[in-house]
């Protein structure tokens, strides 16, 4: 099973001087969707489809939560057939 979840993108950069990732001064984006299996790890590569159609083609945030549900869709049919 998969479960899709709406997060807020907080972009990061890695700060050398800490040690550890900072925000940058870029837009958080509120409500991407994102895949997730019950086992709480998320489907990376669907979880990157949504980031890049959203930042490289522009598309409206509508039509991004729209293929991701059926990316939702695949893998549930997907473990089904396995």
């Amino acid at each position: 099973m998969a479960d899709l979840e709406r997060v807020d993108l907080t972009p990061m950069r890695y700060d050398p001087e800490l040690g550890d990732c900072v925000p940058t001064d870029g837009r958080v984006t509120k409500g991407l969707p994102q895949i997730f299996w019950t086992d709480g790890r998320p489907w990376e590569a669907a979880c990157q489809s949504a980031v890049s159609k959203l930042k490289d083609s522009h598309k409206n945030m509508k039509t991004v939560i729209s293929n991701t549900a059926h990316l939702k869709g695949y893998a549930l049919l997907d473990r089904c057939l396995q």
